[in-house]
């Protein structure tokens, strides 16, 4: 199997989140969530493609487009890497 294509979509929410020792006094457990993160894009424009045999794929995408508006956040361009298992 090979396939290769390109994904359109909306973006609904950006957030981050950390789970782990409190950076400041490294004991006690923190979990934080920041919703507030500005300036990204409204949509996500990816390409992908897919190698496989019989059931079992690997499958890589990359972000076209960037995150945030231009000169309003970090350069970054997310990427994918995965195994799929196709049951049919």
């Amino acid at each position: 199997k090979f396939s290769l294509g390109l994904r359109v979509g909306l973006i609904a929410e950006v957030s981050q989140t950390y789970k782990g020792p409190d950076p400041n006094d490294g004991e006690t457990q923190r979990h934080y969530k920041n919703r507030e993160i500005y300036n990204t894009q409204n949509y996500s424009v990816e390409v992908y493609t897919r190698i496989g045999w019989k059931p079992i794929s690997v499958f890589y995408a990359v972000h076209v487009n960037k995150i945030f508006t231009a000169d309003k956040g970090p350069k970054m361009f997310p990427m994918s890497l995965g195994i799929t298992v196709s049951i049919f």
